[in-house]
Formats: structure tokens, C-alpha cells, sequence
């Protein structure tokens, strides 16, 4: 047990300074020591810091390594921090960070880490507006353990929030008032096990700002108020994927008030069995890039639905959509695209709309496959115009309201040996 003493003792910063491992386990009455915090250190604590954190407003930091296993309170000041251009370093928090931000600039985040290091939070941290939990700048590896947890209030408060090329991974727990819970520029591997919940957020419950990112979730991503994940129309992720985890309830969901999904463009997406992404009140996913010669895969054995749209990639081309899951729109079409290279439906797959199409493409469908059923509210398929389009035995094509088939120009090839019916036509070319 450390014995609690009125003043820094005068041998402290020079043992700081000297050691290759500084501790600084001794407490004061007036003022609670923080150790020095010098390049190639390794500095420890198990004190309870005040009045500012560890490693605060330092020139440069190059290959430090910061240890907090005690409790930090900081005011208008990070919790833990190094300089904007430093390098290699490593910030660890295994204790409490609390900041209380009293500005109106960026400023109380909780650890504030630069380039190329490793950001760990193994305990809590607490933050408020303008207060990030993590903040980073490019190429680092970001963690928040199964231990962790990051709470932020206010707007301009993610719960991570890194920059460019950056490995980040969350295992724990992360909650946000009117942020982000992760928010990313580009060329990021984002990969969520545990819960991202966002409480009112128009900006997502995961943000993503740039291009050529990528994005696992075995976890929970939910708004309440808002999306699931968001980016602007510019933004881009390369490869998506929803995987349920056996092991955890309720994991492998993608949720959103509004919209599951609503990004500029994803390359490559897969929802896998038993996963679920939904917008209640929008779409499960929908791309808003405008240029017509993106093209992007879809596979899903799981759900994607939307209270609008299941599936809306608007402007863009869907090259290959494989279902074997359901995709439900409510409003809209279950699966919309400005054209349809491929489209599997298989055995079990389900493409539904309670008020719409089915399948719409203003453009052509190339080739169209239905093993399972493919139905809407108006028309069960409505294309510009389709290539070969087969449906096989024990599958269904039906249009309630409209055809089961409608196509502006021609149909190429067609085989049926299932059904195809509509409240007006079976098939209008």
C-alpha cells in the first residue's frame, strides 16, 4: 500500500527521465505526479491523475508507451495524448479516462493517438461534446477489447474516429449520444465483434467518409435514430461482411430508424445466413453514387429488408445478386438497379415487395435464374428489357396488382416449368 505524501519527491523526474519503465504509483494532496514522458519511454501509472491526463499538449512523441491502469479526469484536455505529428507510439488504457470538454473545439477526447502507432482501450472511457473516446490519424491499429467500453455524449463525439489505412477492431462496447460510434476516412479494415449503438446519430451508427474500405461485422451496428452505417456518395467500402457469431445472441445485425445501409458504393456484399440488415423506415441497403458503370455483387442467405427498398443500388449495376435468404422492400422494389448482369434466386430465396416490384432494372437484366419465389405488390419482375430468363420447377414469378413479368423491349429466351402469374398479365413484352 502506497502511503499518501504532500510533495513531489525531488528524485521522482529524474528517475522518470533516467528509467526505461517509470511508475508513478505515489499520491499527493495537492497535486498527483504525471510521469515524464520522453521518446523511447515507457511510461506506467497506476495514480489517479487530475487536472489534465498523461502525455498532454507534448511537442513530439516518437516510440512511447503509455500504460494507465488508474483513473484519469481531464477538463478541456485528453485523457491520454501525443503530439499530431508523432510516430510508433503505443497508448494503452486499462483504468478509467473521464474528460469533461467545457470548449466549443475538438478537444477532451479520451486517448488521442497520431500515425503509424497502436491505440488499446482494455477499461472505460467517458467523454463529453466535442469529445472523441479515440482519435487517430493514419496507419495505426485501433482496439477496443471485450473489456472496453467508450461512451460519448454530443454532436462531434465518435467513439473512434480514425483517419486513413488504419486496422480497427471493437470487441467491446461502444455508445454514442449523437455521433458515431466508429467513424473512418479510407483504405480502413473495420471489423466489429461486439455492440456499436448509436442513440440519434443522422450520421450513422458506423460513418465512413472516404473510399476503399472494409468492413466485417460478427456484432450488433444499430441506430436508433438514424443509419446503421452511412458514408456521403462519394464514400466507397470494397467488401462488406454480415456474419452471425454462434456464440453471441442477436449477433449479426445491421440496423438503422432509417436505413441499414446508405454509402456511396460497396463493391462486394455479403449478408450470410441468419444475419439481418434493415432500414424500418428506409432501405436495407441503398448506394446513392450516381455514375451508371459502378458495378457491384450482392450474395444474401440471410434478411435484408427495408420499409422502402431491400436492395437499392439506383444508379448503379448489380453484376451478380445471389439469393438464397429474403429480401423485403415495402414501399419500393425489393431489389432495384439501373441494370442486372446476373440474378441467382435460389431454392428457398425469397425477393418480395408488399406494394411494388419484385425485381426492377430500368436497364436490361442479362440473365435471370429463379428457383424460389420473386413477387410484388405491382409486378413480380419489371425489367427494360431480359436476356434468358429461367424459372425452374416449383418456383414462382407473380405480380399481384400488375404482371408477372414486365418488360419495356424484348425477352430474349425464356423457359418456365414453374409458375408465372399476374393480376393483369402473366408476362407483358
Amino acid at each position: 500500500m502506497t502511503r499518501p505524501i504532500h510533495a513531489v519527491p525531488s528524485w521522482a523526474p529524474a528517475l522518470c527521465l533516467a528509467a526505461q519503465f517509470c511508475t508513478a504509483a505515489f499520491e499527493v494532496q495537492a497535486q498527483t505526479p504525471t510521469p515524464t514522458c520522453t521518446a523511447n519511454n515507457q511510461v506506467s501509472t497506476a495514480a489517479t491523475a487530475t487536472n489534465g491526463g498523461l502525455c498532454s499538449d507534448l511537442s513530439a512523441n516518437q516510440n512511447l508507451t503509455v500504460t494507465s491502469s488508474g483513473s484519469i479526469t481531464a477538463t478541456s484536455a485528453s485523457g491520454i495524448s501525443v503530439a499530431s505529428g508523432a510516430t510508433g507510439n503505443t497508448l494503452i488504457n486499462n483504468g478509467a479516462i473521464t474528460t469533461n470538454n467545457l470548449s466549443a473545439s475538438l478537444s477532451g477526447i479520451g486517448i488521442r493517438g497520431a500515425n503509424s502507432g497502436t491505440i488499446t482501450n482494455n477499461g472505460t472511457i467517458t467523454t463529453n461534446v466535442n469529445s472523441a473516446g479515440i482519435s487517430a490519424g493514419n496507419s495505426n491499429t485501433i482496439t477496443n477489447t471485450s473489456n472496453g467500453t467508450i461512451t460519448t455524449q454530443g454532436a462531434d463525439s465518435a467513439g473512434i474516429s480514425a483517419g486513413d489505412s488504419n486496422i480497427v477492431a471493437n470487441d467491446g462496447t461502444i455508445t454514442t449520444a449523437s455521433s458515431p460510434g466508429i467513424q473512418a476516412g479510407s483504405s480502413n479494415q473495420i471489423t466489429n465483434r461486439g455492440d456499436v449503438t448509436a442513440a440519434n446519430s443522422t450520421n450513422g451508427a458506423v460513418r465512413i467518409t472516404g473510399t476503399g474500405n472494409t468492413l466485417s461485422n460478427t456484432g450488433r451496428i444499430t441506430a436508433t435514430t438514424g443509419k446503421g452505417i452511412s458514408g456521403p456518395a462519394t464514400s466507397s467500402i470494397t467488401t462488406l461482411s454480415n456474419t452471425v457469431n454462434p456464440a453471441v445472441s442477436g449477433s449479426g445485425r445491421i440496423q438503422g430508424s432509417t436505413d441499414g445501409i446508405d454509402v456511396g458504393f460497396i463493391g462486394s456484399l455479403t449478408n450470410n445466413a441468419g444475419a439481418f440488415i434493415s432500414g424500418q423506415l428506409g432501405a436495407g441497403i441503398v448506394l446513392t453514387r450516381t455514375a451508371g458503370t459502378a458495378t457491384a455483387s450482392v450474395a444474401n442467405s440471410g434478411t435484408i429488408s427495408g420499409g422502402t427498398y431491400g436492395v437499392n443500388y439506383g444508379g448503379n449495376t448489380i453484376s451478380t445478386l445471389t439469393n438464397s435468404g429474403l429480401i423485403q422492400g415495402g414501399t419500393q422494389a425489393a431489389v432495384n438497379a439501373a441494370a442486372i448482369t446476373r440474378l441467382d434466386n435460389n431454392a428457398g430465396g425469397r425477393i418480395v415487395s408488399t406494394s411494388s416490384d419484385g425485381v426492377r432494372s430500368a436497364g436490361a437484366i442479362t440473365r435471370l435464374t429463379n428457383s424460389g419465389e420473386i413477387s410484388g405488390g405491382t409486378n413480380g419482375i419489371s425489367a427494360g428489357s431480359i436476356g434468358t430468363l429461367t424459372n425452374n420447377a416449383g418456383a414462382a414469378i407473380e405480380g399481384t396488382n400488375g404482371d408477372g413479368i414486365n418488360s419495356t423491349g424484348a425477352i430474349t429466351r425464356l423457359t418456365n416449368s414453374g409458375e408465372i402469374s399476374g393480376g393483369v398479365n402473366g408476362i407483358s413484352a
